[in-house]
């Protein structure tokens, strides 16, 4: 007859020492044979050492899991740190478009004041010069007529 010894898992939240060597017999006959206390020393010696690994492994992952953590924790502080930066510069900069745009009307609405200003003013002025053309003609026009008498009085 055959023996299999096999580890039987009890979970991961319970005792990893509460775990226990079974044994299945394959057939039920009387000359089965258990394993000799050598063998289950070595098998002892081996679920220590698989314990010790495995305790190990633990303590390595739970290790692995807080500085993940902290890197998560560090990383999420530091993008938030950035978003508020960008914040500030994206209010900084709406500020300073929003003055530079007032700074544009004023210019634009003084600038056309003076340019209207200055185009009634040349407005007058051309007024002012056809109204003296007008009198010039007028005056030369009387002067052909004066030079005109005269010349039929010779």
């Amino acid at each position: 007859s055959r023996l299999v010894i096999a580890r039987a898992n009890v979970g991961p939240s319970a005792s990893r020492r509460a775990q226990a060597w079974a044994c299945d017999r394959t057939s039920a006959s009387s000359t089965t044979r258990l394993a000799s206390p050598y063998t289950n020393a070595k098998f002892e010696a081996m679920d220590k050492r698989f314990e010790s690994m495995e305790e190990n492994t633990n303590a390595k992952f739970e290790a692995m899991d807080k500085r993940f953590e902290s890197m998560e924790e560090n990383t999420n502080a530091k993008f938030e740190t950035m978003d508020k930066r960008f914040e500030s510069i994206e209010e900084n900069t709406n500020a300073k478009f929003a003055s530079i745009e007032e700074t544009i009307v004023r210019e634009i609405e003084s600038t056309r004041v003076e340019l209207k200003a200055e185009i009634q003013y040349v407005h007058d002025e051309l007024k002012d010069l056809r109204m003296d053309l007008a009198n010039v003609e007028q005056i030369t026009a009387k002067n052909w007529l004066d030079i005109s008498r005269l010349k039929a009085v010779k």
